[in-house]
């Protein structure tokens, strides 16, 4: 994100009950507007991961938030979320198109 952009940034909330840790993944931490933490239980362990995605982002900002998430996908965790505000105002999400 550029200084002359109003807004933006990404933060994830959680009960302070949750073990909860920043994800150090040098993959992950290269894209920009993301945020990844843990969520670890006695036996399960969550990535959770934010994407946040601008309306104009360039080809290459799209290519890294794809394989960003391939990269998600294959780490060791019981299960992954990634959720976000993913800006794709042209896709009818009734028929995936």
């Amino acid at each position: 994100m550029t200084k002359t952009k109003r807004g933006g940034g990404c933060i994830i909330y959680a009960l302070d009950t949750l073990t909860t840790n920043k994800v150090e993944d040098s993959i992950l931490n290269s894209l920009p507007e993301s945020v990844w933490t843990s969520v670890n239980t006695l036996n399960h362990s969550l990535l959770l991961g934010f994407i946040y995605k601008t309306f104009d982002s360039s080809n290459n900002e799209n290519d890294l938030i794809i394989n960003s998430s391939i990269h998600a996908s294959a780490l060791n965790f019981n299960a992954k979320v990634i959720t976000g505000d993913f800006n794709c105002p042209g896709t009818n999400w009734s028929t995936g198109s």
